[in-house]
């Protein structure tokens, strides 16, 4: 295991003695910058010099303001895509919930009919005007079907409940 911490500390000195020496003997910030080299122009046919010294120095001719017919608009400019219409204004009727009566068997009595209804195990004889729960009015009764009426919203809701006796 010594083996191994000496060989990891050897590494660590030589690392360091490298960076202290590339520091000591590195250029100067100064002396750190090479003029690019010049090549000879004799004998060469030149067109005419650019009129500032920038541009001979990096080859390039600055581009000027409005000299660009390519590019229309702004050089960073963000074409966003218009945002989506707004969704369409739907007016939504209210609806009356399902009917929560279930049908269990018909009774005449006399010339009326008399239905039994049943809601979560509670049973309901109505006759035609009878309130249930005080949101359904009893509207109508027939041999095949019960027109109820649902007060909140006064809508008509049917109850089938079968063929003719």
């Amino acid at each position: 295991m010594s083996d191994k911490n000496n060989k990891t500390r050897w590494l660590i000195a030589a690392a360091a003695l490298a960076t202290l020496l590339a520091a000591i003997f590195a250029p100067s910030p100064e002396e750190g910058v090479i003029a690019p080299r010049r090549h000879d122009t004799a004998g060469r046919t030149e067109g005419p010099m650019p009129p500032d010294l920038e541009s001979v120095k990096t080859g390039l001719i600055p581009l000027k303001r409005g000299e660009s017919e390519d590019m229309p608009g702004a050089l960073f400019s963000v074409n966003l895509p218009p945002p989506p219409p707004p969704p369409p204004k739907v007016n939504l009727v209210p609806v009356a919930p399902p009917l929560p009566y279930t049908y269990a068997g018909k009774m005449f009595d006399g010339s009326q009919l008399s239905v039994f209804l049943n809601r979560e195990e509670k049973p309901y004889i109505i006759k035609v005007g009878d309130v249930l729960d005080g949101m359904y009015a009893v509207k109508s009764i027939s041999s095949s079907r019960i027109e109820l009426v649902y007060l909140p919203l006064n809508q008509i809701q049917v109850l089938n409940i079968g063929a003719n006796p």
